[in-house]
């Protein structure tokens, strides 16, 4: 036999799991940018709940403004609406600045604990072809494979946030 990997990517639980691992290590590794990645996302769904209901009472001032009704509040709600879509997108651009901090600092510690892996191996062990052809195979995406499944797993957790966020409103 050789190695057989099973396909656990129906398995729900499984990728729950993982992503919660991730994101325990991202914490491990750069906590400002895991608390700056959820302040963004915050800002980005209150404010997206914000700009619905400004746009909203905005439009029910518009059609009181058609019959010939009072229409006072008008500039308050057209500047909630303008000041909610500022907060969405500062919300959006501190999301990705944070996950691109992430990012590198995923891509730095899995390089290192890499290295830190290959340099216990003992020196026979490099003459093995299979061994060798293993350790080629890990180096040429370990580096970059684990940084982008750590922002595949942030946006996960923000939909999630999202969707229960807008869902229980």
């Amino acid at each position: 036999g050789g190695l057989v990997m099973k396909d656990d990517s129906s398995n729900v639980s499984k990728q729950f799991a993982l992503t919660f691992r991730l994101l325990k290590t991202a914490w491990g590794i750069r906590p400002r940018a895991v608390i700056g990645f959820f302040v963004g996302a915050i800002l980005e769904i209150s404010g997206f709940l914000l700009t619905i209901y400004a746009t909203a009472k905005l439009s029910s001032l518009l059609a009181r403004y058609i019959s010939g009704g009072d229409t006072g509040d008008i500039w308050f709600w057209l500047a909630a609406d303008i000041a909610s879509a500022i907060i969405v997108g500062l919300g959006f651009l501190a999301m990705n600045y944070y996950k691109n901090l992430l990012y590198f600092g995923f891509t730095r510690w899995s390089i290192y604990t890499f290295l830190s892996s290959v340099s216990r191996l003992d020196i026979g062990d490099f003459y093995n072809q299979d061994i060798r052809n293993q350790i080629n195979k890990v180096g040429n995406g370990y580096s970059w494979q684990i940084s982008n499944l750590s922002g595949t797993a942030l946006d996960l957790i923000y939909a999630i946030m999202r969707l229960t966020i807008i869902t229980a409103v």
